[in-house]
């Protein structure tokens, strides 16, 4: 349920801001009757991204049990390499994301295209509508868990979204996405493991030592719901192999040093 919340959380704050910041422009500049477009864009995205995740879900269901865990393994890599380029990607472009979508809303009102506006809508909630679905069939969990923590954050996403158009919050959207990208990278890292472990299960990777320790037995950690959260956060997993132990802090490590120094670069004022 965690991550489920934290992935729509992140995903949907991304499109509900797109949404906020056209819909904001046509009002600044006197075109509200126009924002029909931008939900006409928003409602399509919507429906075929539910029928991707939809899909994907049925098709995982429907494999027999080898080939499912060959998938699992495969969409939890993929999700891990699609998770990492989304944080990145926005830690670069957070500065320029607002000027970037009021001029395309600005062209497409100079050529009175409706589909101009609606495309932008459409394809900033498919992008992150799409991804989503990739990231909830990786993160597994049952089912009503994944639906709950799902439409939690998005409620929350939307909520923010709102508050960004109307203005009655002065949210600093920068660390928004700094703090949720963070998590978001040890939720990629947890992908990373569990896909090394997947593969190891499967006999495709070998293992020099399996496990590296066992905590199991211990409470908390070792079982129930506190160890139901962590798995689902953060890959924890209690009795790793030492790969999947050196996946996870390799990927963390070595990605976590970029994505901040990155960060604190952005940051530092530019001297001539």
């Amino acid at each position: 349920m965690g991550a489920s919340f934290l992935i729509l959380l992140r995903e949907g704050m991304e499109a509900a801001l797109v949404v906020a910041i056209v819909l904001g422009y046509l009002a600044r500049v006197g075109k509200r009757r126009e924002s029909w477009a931008v939900w006409t864009g928003v409602g399509l995205a919507a429906l075929i991204a539910f029928a991707l995740a939809l899909g994907g879900w049925t098709l995982l269901e429907r494999l027999a049990e080898e080939p499912e865990e060959w998938a699992e393994a495969g969409v939890s890599l993929a999700a891990a390499a699609v998770l990492t380029w989304m944080v990145f990607w926005m830690r670069n472009q957070a500065r320029q994301v607002r000027s970037s979508i009021e001029a395309k809303a600005a062209r497409a009102l100079e050529r009175g295209s409706a589909v101009g506006l609606a495309s932008i809508s459409f394809f900033a909630v498919l992008r992150e509508g799409s991804e989503t679905a990739l990231f909830l069939t990786a993160v597994g969990g049952m089912p009503w868990e994944r639906a709950a923590g799902g439409l939690l954050g998005l409620a929350t996403a939307i909520f923010l979204g709102c508050l960004v158009y109307r203005g009655g919050a002065r949210m600093n959207l920068r660390a928004f996405f700094q703090v949720t990208g963070g998590l978001v990278l040890l939720l990629a890292a947890g992908l990373l493991a569990k896909g090394v472990g997947g593969l190891q299960d499967l006999g495709a990777l070998a293992s020099l030592k399996n496990p590296l320790f066992d905590l199991s037995s211990l409470p908390l950690v070792g079982s129930g719901q506190v160890k139901s959260l962590l798995s689902a956060l953060f890959g924890w997993n209690p009795k790793p192999s030492l790969e999947v132990v050196a996946a996870y802090l390799a990927y963390a490590i070595a990605v976590g040093i970029s994505y901040f120094s990155g960060i604190s670069q952005a940051g530092r004022p530019r001297h001539a």
